[in-house]
């Protein structure tokens, strides 16, 4: 197995903050910030543990991916979907969800919305997140490909790369209105900075990080980049390919991207990021399911506390009811590290020895 590194993981743990709140409805200037780059940490990341050298060849590397994204995926869809089949919230439009199970027409759409994966095809509201599972095994496996016909080497992986973020360009701006399966449209921006996490490591010490000034100024760049160009830009989506102005959306996420990972490299964060970062996978499957539990905790609370619960700062609020679905989030990671992998490792160990 290999050894964790706690700076990504702390990366993660802010990613994965950053992907509840900007689902929680914050307010117009917050939700532009987050949106300009939070996915693409997570993308990084990914670029930066890929390491060819752990799979002895191409099936390998699909088998592995396949069973940390796409089994998943099916996981997750089939517990979103058993939730609103029961639906103990009786939530609208939820509330009919279950009366539309004996409908043949139906069951096929929802279907087809899983196996074409796409953020704007899924049925049901709340599984819209996962689209980013399948979006980034087809991100692994382009950069897979880009790997292997450049022979690993640098400047081969840029000249490719040059090539990818064309057709990314191309596919935004002459085939918008078309969706792809997997949302592979998507995938093609994803890869530039899946690349980009991967052709760093070589490239930037550790040593780099220890030098204040040159960390803080760095830091400091980066923020006034993303800032700007996401200003300038205005509201942007990954998962609908609404990037507005394509070169200022690279920008603003490159930006974004890196200040935080200077942040994380430099200081020293909560051991909860930690913590949250090695679990985000479930915090991400599971939290807009959680988001209605705590909406209803919220709004419980505010009519007993509060005349009128509209005063109330948006930010304030998402802050408020991001920290509530995380709360409600800890017992099902406590309750899958601790009880269901125990299971599933016996059950894998001992099908292995029979």
């Amino acid at each position: 197995m290999t050894a964790r590194i706690q700076w990504i993981d702390v990366l993660k743990g802010i990613a994965i903050i950053f992907v509840v709140l900007g689902h929680c409805n914050p307010g117009h200037q917050l939700y532009t910030y987050l949106y300009s780059f939070h996915l693409f940490l997570f993308i990084f990341v990914s670029g930066y543990l890929f390491d060819r050298t752990r799979y002895s060849g191409y099936g390998t590397f699909v088998k592995r991916k396949a069973k940390t994204l796409l089994l998943p995926y099916a996981i997750f869809y089939a517990i979103i979907f058993g939730y609103y089949t029961i639906n103990p919230l009786h939530t609208i439009p939820y509330s009919l969800f279950r009366y539309n199970l004996g409908n043949t027409a139906y069951i096929v759409a929802e279907i087809q919305a899983f196996l074409w994966a796409g953020n704007a095809f899924y049925i049901i509201n709340n599984a819209v997140v996962l689209w980013f599972l399948p979006c980034l095994f087809l991100t692994e496996n382009i950069f897979y490909g880009i790997h292997t016909i450049t022979g690993q080497m640098p400047r081969r992986i840029v000249a490719m790369l040059i090539v990818v973020a064309a057709l990314a360009y191309f596919e935004y701006v002459i085939l918008r209105q078309i969706r792809f399966p997997w949302s592979l449209d998507v995938a093609l921006t994803c890869v530039l900075f899946f690349s980009i996490g991967n052709l760093i490591k070589p490239l930037v010490p550790a040593q780099v990080f220890s030098r204040s000034n040159l960390v803080l100024t760095a830091m400091v760049i980066a923020f006034i980049v993303n800032i700007a160009a996401s200003r300038i830009n205005g509201m942007t989506d990954l998962a609908t390919v609404q990037y507005k102005n394509y070169f200022l959306y690279l920008t603003s996420a490159a930006g974004g991207v890196a200040f935080w990972v200077f942040c994380v490299r430099r200081f020293t964060f909560p051991v909860f990021l930690t913590y949250l970062g090695r679990n985000s996978l479930i915090v991400y499957g599971l939290h807009l399911i959680f988001k209605e539990w705590a909406l209803l905790a919220f709004s419980a609370a505010t009519s007993i506390l509060l005349n009128d619960a509209t005063s109330i700062d948006l930010n304030i609020k998402a802050g408020i009811i991001s920290g509530m679905i995380i709360l409600f989030c800890i017992p099902f990671i406590e309750l899958t590290n601790r009880v269901l992998l125990p299971i599933f490792n016996r059950e894998k160990h001992a099908a292995a020895e029979s």
